[in-house]
């Protein structure tokens, strides 16, 4: 791998470390680390400034195709047809998240809620995932009509825009995000706590928060809903 200074177009950093072909690479939110997927079926995390290799995380079994990085999490996405997430600070694994039926081309943590992650497949669906438990939220089967399926969120979190070789753009809009996220949060416990109400007793707060798992199984999945084809 190689890093560009694109102001002076120099060569600025060469990184060494795996052992096959690299297919993608990601800077950290921070831009102080560089996370990298290979044929070698291996995840790496190098020190931007220097090169050095922070840690490499072993767990797929096949080329690792794709990353995404959110505030503390990483999500990889395989030719072994698993979306995995491990800490980006550590690299270990939290979830191997299993369900799709071929090649793993795309992965993404949704913009305003980073418990939601999508993945995009050559099975030609879309899945949503929970990122707190590894569970499947949603999944969009034949999304598209050929493979090599890639899908993103847009900034604002509330579309999924999708292409594939089928020569089309999808645009999805992603209904009950935040209802996952409610429910994500009831079952784990970590949703911040309100600790003082206005006008609330220490027994009316303990009364609503046993209600809490019940709103967790009331809350709706989210789900993607077609809203424009691009030819």
């Amino acid at each position: 791998m190689k890093i560009w200074d694109i102001r002076s177009e120099k060569l600025a950093l060469t990184f060494s470390g795996h052992r096959k072909e690299v297919k993608c690479v990601l800077f950290s939110l921070d831009g102080t680390a560089v996370f990298s997927g290979s044929n070698d079926h291996t995840i790496q995390k190098f020190e931007t400034k220097t090169g050095r290799v922070l840690w490499t995380a072993v767990g797929h079994s096949n080329v690792v195709r794709c990353l995404s990085i959110s505030a503390d999490l990483l999500a990889s996405g395989s030719f072994d047809h698993s979306v995995r997430i491990w800490s980006s600070e550590s690299g270990k694994c939290r979830f191997e998240c299993n369900g799709h039926t071929d090649h793993v081309m795309s992965v993404d943590f949704c913009p305003t809620n980073d418990r939601i992650l999508c993945s995009a497949s050559d099975d030609l669906s879309i899945r949503l995932w929970n990122t707190r438990d590894g569970s499947c939220l949603f999944v969009k089967e034949r999304a598209h009509d050929d493979d090599n399926l890639l899908a993103r969120f847009t900034f604002d979190g509330q579309r999924l825009i999708s292409g594939s070789f089928d020569d089309t753009l999808k645009v999805w809009r992603v209904d009950g995000t935040g209802a996952a996220a409610a429910a994500a949060e009831a079952v784990t416990g970590s949703a911040p706590k309100k600790t003082e109400e206005r006008g609330r007793t220490s027994e009316e707060t303990a009364k609503e928060a046993e209600k809490t798992p019940e709103i967790a199984a009331e809350a709706q999945p989210p789900m993607l809903s077609e809203t424009e084809v691009l030819k």
